[in-house]
């Protein structure tokens, strides 16, 4: 359920394109990126009305939401700046905070998971203690 606001078809640019073609393929990523402001709130208000109260992983991800829009945004600014060496550097981060959601998944008790990394524990120290999915 959380990650259904997320899902959308693949977006390329073909190999044959031509260079006139590229300020409409930059034009519909940028809004592709920007749509993605709506579907974190979505998926921040999907989490927060479980009505069994709030949990060490509600916690933990409403810590991701706010850095993620903030590069979406960042990169849009670059983009439009056509600094693309800058925005390229964006994407390591981004990826860093994919990654931080994506783990909680992988381990059994994803509650427990959260707790431990708002307790300051290094996620590979987590993954020792907790239990990993197959």
């Amino acid at each position: 359920m959380y990650w259904t606001p997320f899902l959308i078809k693949d977006l390329g640019i073909p190999s044959n394109y031509k260079e006139e073609e590229l300020p409409r393929y930059l034009f519909a990523f940028k809004e592709i990126l920007r749509s993605y402001e709506q579907r974190f709130l979505l998926m921040f208000r999907v989490s927060q009305i479980s009505g069994k109260g709030l949990y060490h992983l509600d916690f933990y991800l409403n810590g991701t939401y706010p850095r993620a829009l903030s590069l979406i945004e960042r990169f849009i600014v670059l983009l439009e700046s056509k600094n693309y060496m800058a925005a390229s550097h964006l994407v390591r981060p981004y990826l860093d905070n994919f990654l931080r959601l994506f783990a909680a998944w992988l381990v059994e008790n994803p509650h427990d998971f959260a707790n431990e990394v708002m307790k300051g524990k290094k996620m590979d120290e987590i993954r020792k203690v907790l239990v990993v999915r197959n």
